[in-house]
């Protein structure tokens, strides 16, 4: 991986509880790098995989809720992932004014 990208080690649950819904997901038997790639094609395939998934509802909700910066989550790509966290913060402080 390059530099400024960070491992999928450091970008799992954020938690040792386990996540219950993620032995149910698409990708529960692909190898986690493909989530966290460095290609375009690595962020395609794992895009693909993610919507077939049964449980992308909940992993792009666990993804937002924890703050994960990194990967492809929830058929979100990285970029799309960091807009749907930045859009969650500001609609939550909205609603607290």
């Amino acid at each position: 991986m390059s530099n400024d990208s960070r491992s999928w080690q450091s970008a799992m649950p954020l938690t040792d509880v386990p996540v219950p819904w993620m032995d149910s997901a698409a990708c529960a038997n692909v190898s986690p790098d493909l989530w966290f790639g460095e290609t375009r094609q690595d962020s395609t395939r794992a895009l693909k995989i993610c919507a077939v998934c049964p449980v992308v509802a909940e992993c792009r909700e666990y993804a937002i809720e924890s703050g994960q910066r990194w990967g492809t989550w929830g058929n979100l790509s990285q970029d799309e992932l960091r807009h749907a966290s930045v859009a969650r913060n500001v609609s939550k402080k909205a609603s607290t004014l």
